[in-house]
């Protein structure tokens, strides 16, 4: 998944209060070579744009949600997640924005899978 972000209200609060959320504790706040700050928080990568105002969160939402990937993540899970995640962010939801996004499904198979992956 990848959503993407522009601060409401841009300028230098608004900057202040991304560095200080919950999201980018224990970053340094230096920007990289690309001048981008860079951080990970609960497996999401984050990535920070100074001067631009923008933003993009990379990774798994049903991971960051619920530790794991595994069973079920309703609409309804989806909504929360982003709301925890705007919350850590300091932003209000409606300003991620969804720019890529990949659905999975669990299938039960009549036999094990394990041989057919060995031979890969």
């Amino acid at each position: 998944m990848h959503l993407h972000f522009t601060l409401p209200n841009p300028g230098p609060t608004a900057e202040q209060a991304l560095a200080d959320a919950p999201a980018f504790a224990g970053a340094t706040g230096e920007p990289d070579a690309r001048g981008r700050i860079r951080h990970t928080y609960r497996g999401l990568r984050l990535e920070y744009r100074p001067g631009q105002y923008k933003g993009r969160v990379r990774g798994s939402l049903h991971t960051f949600a619920q530790g794991n990937n595994l069973g079920t993540f309703t609409a309804a899970d989806v909504a929360r997640a982003v709301a925890e995640l705007a919350e850590a962010l300091a932003i209000p939801p409606e300003a991620l924005l969804v720019k890529w996004l990949e659905v999975g499904v669990n299938l039960t198979v009549p036999t094990a899978p394990r041989p057919f992956l060995e031979q890969l």
